[in-house]
């Protein structure tokens, strides 16, 4: 439905413009009453800059966000009312090979280098459209000071201001949109959370609970060592000219860190190794492979189901396979949802070995405890964990639509193949 929607307001707009007349230039074909500008020409406004602060200055609590190369980008809080940008403005956050452009709609201060805030001359050219009409730009990874090089060189469109605005509004409604699946998709994952903390510690049915190793489980529930029910086989090694595009197809790491609990397998993220590989390291349906070796210790132990394939596949020495010895009382898909939740990856993390690389092995693997229910219950907490996962896959496909529609929405909007000048917003 939201493909729909996004080809009719596309094709709604394409047929009110199709009368436009277009000259060439530097930026390719434009509308005959539209500009091109400068990056830092007439729009950007001279002011006196404002100034930064070093990281020792930053501090935990303050009234104004301290914007820099951080992950989440704001790194800590000042009080000084002089280093202060106001207004909404957009900024530019680069890192050694990175690039980010944000709108900044509050009070901010800058950080250490790798920020610039571009202030332009409002009277003339719209700040949100300034954001948006850079998105549009192709600007190599060149590292912080050839980067912003490279940008002051760039051009941009220059359309009326009221139509500058008109474009921006159309762009922020569809920006907004993409932020509220945003917030549909962590709620929908809290809720998971949620969840799997009271199915796996209280279970269905409200019994009563007894206390075990790891916590609270329900009092009919079993206590059993992974390697008591399964058992354990470490991934094939190769050398690099064995990776290619032929041989037998195998998982890497990479296709672990999938959102459900199955391995992320498409044509696009797996390769092959050009090795013969014993029947014995062949994947079945219904096999668990962990993460045995991660860079980041929060990857160490992940966990990840296998549900078949169109011809054999194979894993890499990094994961290792835990195969379950009674499938007809033990269900992979509850066993899977219980090491991807929080119980579990606390434990390994604490059991995890931390060198260059964090790693597990096959008899941490087998030492460690998980609950265990009756089937019928492992059935349906599996099932009740699924739907959600179900929820989460349909909202991130419709984010993931929107964002197209932003994508083709933002080209035809910047290069005046859509004119909004006539209409209403």
């Amino acid at each position: 439905m939201v493909r729909k929607m996004a080809q009719e307001t596309l094709e709604k707009f394409e047929g009110e413009n199709k009368e436009n007349n277009f000259k060439q230039t530097e930026i390719g074909l434009i509308p005959e009453d539209w500009e091109v500008v400068r990056f830092e020409g007439s729009i950007l406004k001279r002011r006196i800059k404002v100034g930064k602060i070093k990281q020792q200055e930053y501090k935990k609590f303050g009234k104004y966000p301290v914007i820099d190369q951080s992950q989440n980008y704001i790194a800590g809080f000042c009080d000084d009312d002089e280093k202060v940008y106001r207004g909404e403005l957009p900024v530019i956050i680069f890192g050694d090979h990175t690039r980010v452009f944000k709108f900044v709609n509050f009070p901010f201060v800058v950080g250490a280098d790798g920020v610039k805030v571009l202030i332009p001359n409002k009277e003339i050219y719209d700040p949100k459209f300034l954001f948006y009409a850079m998105l549009t730009l192709n600007i190599p990874s060149r590292g912080y000071n050839r980067h912003y090089k490279l940008l002051r060189e760039k051009e941009l469109p220059f359309p009326p201001l009221s139509e500058q605005r008109k474009i921006a509004k159309v762009l922020d409604k569809i920006q907004q949109a993409i932020e509220l699946q945003d917030r549909i998709i962590e709620q929908a994952k809290n809720l998971k959370k949620s969840l799997m903390q009271k199915l796996f510690t209280e279970g269905l049915y409200g019994e009563g609970q007894k206390e075990t190793e790891i916590g609270l489980i329900p009092k009919s529930w079993e206590m059993v060592r992974l390697g008591e029910i399964a058992r354990f086989k470490n991934g094939i090694n190769f050398i690099k000219e064995q990776k290619g595009n032929k041989g037998i197809l195998t998982i890497d790491v990479f296709n672990m860190y999938s959102e459900n609990i199955y391995l992320d397998i498409k044509e696009t993220n797996l390769y092959r190794v050009n090795l013969k590989v014993n029947s014995d390291y062949l994947l079945r349906p219904g096999d668990i492979l962990f993460v045995r070796s991660s860079l980041k210790r929060e990857g160490v132990g992940w966990a990840s189901l296998f549900n078949g394939y169109d011809e054999p596949v194979t894993f890499c020495g990094f994961i290792i396979r835990a195969r379950l010895l009674d499938k007809q009382e033990i269900l992979p898909e509850f066993v899977t949802y219980f090491f991807r939740g929080d119980i579990a990856r606390r434990e390994f993390m604490a059991g995890s070995e931390q060198v260059a690389i964090t790693n597990i092995n096959q008899g941490r693997l087998k030492s460690f405890k998980i609950p265990l229910p009756p089937l019928p219950e492992q059935k349906q907490i599996a099932h009740i964990l699924s739907v959600v996962d179900e929820k989460i896959e349909v909202e991130q496909k419709r984010k993931q639509v929107l964002k197209e529609l932003f994508k083709t929405v933002l080209h035809k909007l910047m290069s005046g193949e859509i004119r909004l000048k006539e209409v209403e917003i």
